[in-house]
């Protein structure tokens, strides 16, 4: 600063709010690079640091567009100048915040697309659990019922009762497969 000649706040106000913004559309254009490299990171996979750093990101975004928002509010404070220098300065800080504002919106809807790809997976992982589960259910019935060994269970002093069991188990594990692929279960789905 020293060496210039300053007649205003606001020529003050303005050299430091240059200084400070003048790299920030390259910046800016890293942070939406950054942003579109990790959407497309969404179909490879997630990893456990990617909605972290996704987070870090966006508050990172959002720090620049409230930056630009109080610079924009000092701005219009100052009632010294209302020259063209005064709007090229304006328009420049509203396209950087705009632009700030987008890439923030664009890291949220990544963000959106992440969870909702991380819920599809956990939702088909459960329901092949379900699947698993609801097949050897009626067997652990089974099991649970002849393992007691009840006299009164004449199944049991049966010649055949033991063969009658594994063909009634085989039958009701076979009736269910065939019944869960009729309803598409066991159909492998194309990863997208």
């Amino acid at each position: 600063i020293e060496g210039k000649p300053f007649s205003s706040i606001y020529e003050i106000f303005s050299f430091l709010l240059y200084s400070l913004i003048k790299n920030d559309p390259e910046f800016l254009s890293l942070m939406e690079k950054e942003a579109e490299a990790m959407e497309e990171k969404i179909l490879e996979g997630i990893d456990s640091n990617f909605f972290p750093l996704l987070t870090k990101r966006k508050r990172i975004v959002s720090k620049f567009e409230a930056f630009y928002l109080d610079m924009l509010s000092i701005l219009d404070e100052i009632e010294e100048t209302k020259g063209p220098e005064k709007r090229v300065l304006e328009q420049k800080l509203s396209r950087l915040q705009v632009y700030a504002e987008r890439i923030s919106s664009n890291i949220s809807e990544i963000r959106s697309e992440g969870e909702s790809l991380q819920l599809d997976r956990e939702n088909k992982t459960m329901e092949f659990l379900t699947v698993i589960t609801t097949i050897f259910l009626p067997l652990s019935l089974l099991t649970g019922w002849y393992g007691m060994n009840w006299k009164g269970m004449k199944e049991l002093d049966w010649k055949w009762g033991y063969l009658v069991f594994i063909v009634v188990s085989i039958i009701t594990v076979a009736f269910e497969i065939v019944y869960f692929i009729k309803r598409g279960y066991f159909k492998r789905k194309k990863k997208r």
